[in-house]
């Protein structure tokens, strides 16, 4: 990655002008512009001496002044005399992801500006502006022990925009909407946590707001409803934050796209979040995503652990998965360890890693630094095993989030991977940290709105622990609709979420359960299709290698007619494996093998809550004799 001042300063001019919004007049506003000059930025001081910022792209003001600050020891530092430019540069370069898609492309400019207050404390801000959007934080040097009272951040969205937001833990998935100006009248209060999701009016685009938090750190935010369009986040901690030393806030996030397509391919987070360090992951070919079976425990499997532990072992290598996760109070037994040690060696034997399921708060004591949770995870290394899923409680804090980012380094350190199994979403974690192959608790049951919602809002933090090829229980989800979710949502890793069996056994699944066993949680290329809205259709086409997925899954309880044209396979021909939703008959797919000109256009009948899957494979162009 490269910067040159030289080709960045005639984007960034300081202005001495009045401009007057929502009452407030402006002196010096410094605009910093993305490379492409398509989404804008704009820092400034009141003439009250308030510090301000705006965003924009070529159609519209995305985000009208709001105020920006933090209060450290009962000083409020967005009361500022005096903002200047210190640093700026561009920044180019291309680095691997994993997830949506193989290579994240960056081409952003980065600001550091310099605030002088009247309290004596000067601190800075920094910026960067993408075409994916724009972001800050706010850096305060100092030493010894502090508290950050409060931050203030806002954003005031156009009037008619609609705020995707989670009614419960943001990680949990049910989703619902509210156009903004509504948000401040609804009893009880509004309050939500991010991500948030915008729909700006008139179809012009969206809009997220997100968070990059380095992996422990503080700073999460609730969002709180305002006048006129305004959203203000607060910091979680109502007390405050002690802490020491410099104060180094999170990323506040807003990322932009014009399209559905455009914003789950946003890769804004990644750009912000640390790299990974090269001391521990510079061959990190031990980083393999997968799918995994689920090996139960308990008082049922007591006195004959090990033939019950290789027989789940055994399933998941006929299904060809690559892990299986030993479920908790797996240590309850008086030989815990030799079992798992026998156990990981047989699942090497056939292919099968294994991850050990541990509850997180019993290993959180920081103590000795972190001694509980490192000689855990050195009798894990020592037996064999491949990674850990950590459990935490189920009102996750800044506390369980340290204790997360400190699980995910120390497991680095001994190769091992990482199932978080915690409310809160991904800041950038997975960048820094490959081998966080997955996050969170997703229940299988969402409604079908629920999961038509979660795949452009809860997805677009990163990687979502969801409860994928639920077979087994009831709901009002058809069986094609689950068998898309598995496509659909990102995660490296996917646990089954119903008895290895069903798959094995049932006939009604047998072409489903061959699907499965090749289906990839990595993507090199994701696709939002037309016809796609949040919360009622979601249409992508999804490629590994040469080999593309199409999944649509139906969030209504009426028939949707979707349609798709494979022609952005590039191929003249291709052969497509189809499951299709069957009529009135929630537990019975549909399957079909059929060829397709690469130009034709698939019309499809989603049945209410339906869904439908294709695999497509190029196929040999037939020449005129034939």
């Amino acid at each position: 990655m490269t910067g040159c001042c030289a080709a960045v300063w005639p984007r960034l001019f300081a202005v001495a002008a009045l401009c007057w919004l929502t009452g407030v007049a402006y002196g010096e506003v410094y605009r910093l512009t993305s490379p492409v000059g398509d989404v804008h930025a704009e820092i400034a001081v009141s003439d009250g001496g308030q510090l301000y910022y705006k965003v924009g792209n070529s159609a519209l003001d995305v985000v009208s002044f709001a105020a920006l600050g933090i209060t450290v020891d009962k000083k409020d530092l967005g009361k500022v005399k005096r903002l200047s430019i210190l640093r700026l540069r561009d920044e180019h370069g291309s680095y691997p992801v994993r997830g949506v898609h193989a290579m994240a492309k960056m081409d952003a400019t980065r600001a550091l500006y310099y605030l002088e207050t009247d309290s004596g404390v000067n601190y800075g801000l920094q910026a960067m502006v993408a075409s994916e959007g724009f972001a800050w934080r706010i850096l305060v040097p100092g030493e010894g022990e502090r508290r950050v009272e409060a931050e203030t951040a806002g954003w005031r969205w156009p009037d008619g925009s609609r705020v995707w937001y989670a009614s419960g833990q943001p990680a949990a998935g049910a989703w619902t909407n509210a156009v903004v100006n509504d948000l401040a009248g609804m009893d009880p209060a509004w309050q939500a946590r991010l991500p948030l999701v915008v729909e700006l009016p008139r179809s012009q685009g969206y809009a997220a707001m997100m968070e990059v938090m380095p992996c422990g750190a503080y700073g999460a935010l609730r969002m709180r409803a305002g006048d006129e369009g305004l959203i203000s986040g607060h910091l979680l901690a109502p007390e405050g934050i002690k802490t020491y030393g410099a104060i180094e806030m999170p990323w506040r996030v807003i990322m932009l796209a014009r399209t559905l397509d455009g914003l789950v391919n946003n890769d804004l987070l990644n750009h912000l979040a640390p790299p990974p360090d090269p001391a521990l992951f510079e061959n990190d070919d031990w980083v393999r995503g997968g799918r995994s079976v689920r090996i139960p425990t308990g008082p049922e499997t007591s006195g004959r652990e090990s033939f019950t532990y290789a027989a789940a072992v055994d399933q998941a290598a006929t299904l060809g998965f690559e892990y299986a996760t030993l479920a908790a109070d797996w240590d309850k037994a008086d030989d815990a360890w030799e079992i798992l040690k026998e156990l990981c060696v047989y699942g090497k034997a056939k292919g099968v890693g294994i991850f050990v399921t541990r509850q997180a708060m019993e290993l959180g004591a920081p103590e000795n630094g972190y001694a509980a949770l490192q000689g855990f995870l050195d009798k894990l290394q020592a037996a064999g095993a491949v990674g850990v899923k950590m459990d935490f409680p189920g009102q996750s804090t800044a506390k369980e989030e340290g204790l997360a980012g400190r699980v995910l380094h120390e497991a680095a350190l001994r190769r091992l991977l990482v199932n978080l199994n915690l409310d809160l979403h991904p800041a950038g974690s997975p960048r820094t940290y490959p081998n966080e192959l997955t996050r969170g608790r997703i229940p299988f049951d969402l409604p079908a709105s629920g999961n038509a919602a979660l795949l452009f809002t809860r997805c677009l933090a990163g990687h979502a622990g969801y409860g994928t090829f639920n077979f087994s229980s009831n709901g009002e989800t058809t069986w094609t609709h689950r068998l898309a979710m598995g496509v659909l949502v990102t995660s490296p890793l996917m646990l089954l979420d119903c008895e290895p069996r069903l798959l094995l056994d049932e006939s009604r699944l047998a072409a489903a359960a061959r699907l499965i066993k090749a289906l990839p949680t990595e993507w090199d290329e994701t696709r939002v299709l037309e016809g796609s809205r949040i919360g009622e259709l979601a249409v992508m086409a999804r490629r590994k290698g040469d080999v593309w997925h199409v999944a649509m899954v139906n969030g209504t309880p009426r028939m949707q007619i979707a349609t798709f044209s494979p022609s952005f396979t590039g191929w003249q021909s291709l052969k497509a494996a189809c499951f299709k939703d069957v009529p009135g008959r929630l537990a019975e797919m549909d399957f079909a093998e059929q060829e397709l000109s690469g130009s034709e256009t698939m019309i499809l009948t989603l049945e209410p809550h339906g869904g439908f899957v294709a695999r497509l494979e190029r196929a040999a162009v037939k020449s005129v004799g034939d």
